[in-house]
């Protein structure tokens, strides 16, 4: 089970979640050894995106969904990526091996291939 805990980033405005409050919080665990980046990010932003995507991709493929998490975990501890905003994490899902993007209606969306890039001799 995954909790999409908002829906707007005000929510966590609301809480008093700032970029650079949630910076300062990561570099106590930097000491821990874990990767967390320094720079605080663009603004704070909303979950639910992030977690519909992980239920898309189990939906897609079954099994994927660990991977997509953990990319959309590591990515968001990492890098300036906001979980709110479908093109960055689009983006950030079109780099994982396996996956391509496909036009299947007007609009293009991301979905899995059924093997690796590898093992098709594309990658």
């Amino acid at each position: 089970m995954l909790i999409g805990l908002t829906e707007q980033a005000s929510q966590y405005v609301e809480r008093g979640y700032t970029p650079l409050r949630g910076a300062q919080s990561q570099l106590r665990f930097r000491g821990y050894g874990m990767p967390f980046a320094p720079q605080p990010k663009e603004r704070v932003s909303a979950t639910a995106r992030a977690c519909r995507a992980v239920v898309a991709a189990r939906l897609l493929q079954p099994g994927s969904e660990w991977r997509v998490f953990r990319a959309l975990q590591l990515a968001n501890f990492t890098t300036p990526l906001l979980l709110d905003e479908d093109d960055q994490i689009k983006e950030m899902l079109q780099q994982l091996a396996g996956w391509t993007r496909t036009r299947s209606s007007p609009g293009s969306t991301t979905r899995p291939s059924p093997t690796p890039p590898s093992e098709t001799g594309n990658g």
